[in-house]
């Protein structure tokens, strides 16, 4: 995978250098927030969930992920995303729902519900 968000990680890590970790995961968390298409709250309490210190590979894959689902362009295949990744979006865009664009309501729950993710925890 090689979106915005994963690009702004290889940038990260040149710019601040490997060692600072500290860094790398707030400006990283920031990209997150800006580039996803829900309010500012919101995408800054996923991102908290999702990008975690140090950052790494598989955090930024799932991280790329999560934006792909709320902007509807999300493949299943090959998925890092856990039962715990998908619980979390689940409970986070119920909470949220009211605030969102429906479009995007919409997307992600229809995600949600191929996965089996409500019938397994409900």
């Amino acid at each position: 995978m090689e979106g915005d968000l994963s690009r702004a990680w290889k940038r990260l890590k040149k710019k601040r250098g490997w060692e600072d970790t500290v860094g790398i995961t707030f400006d990283l968390r920031e990209t997150m927030v800006r580039l996803a298409p829900i309010p500012k709250d919101m995408a800054e309490e996923m991102a908290d969930f999702y990008i975690t210190e140090p950052v790494d590979e598989e955090t930024v894959y799932k991280s790329e992920e999560i934006l792909e689902v709320l902007t509807g362009d999300w493949r299943p295949a090959e998925s890092a995303l856990t039962d715990d990744d998908w619980d979390f979006l689940r409970e986070l865009v119920n909470a949220w729902a009211p605030e969102l664009d429906m479009d995007v309501v919409t997307d992600v729950m229809r995600v949600i519900v191929d996965r089996g993710v409500f019938s397994r925890r409900l």
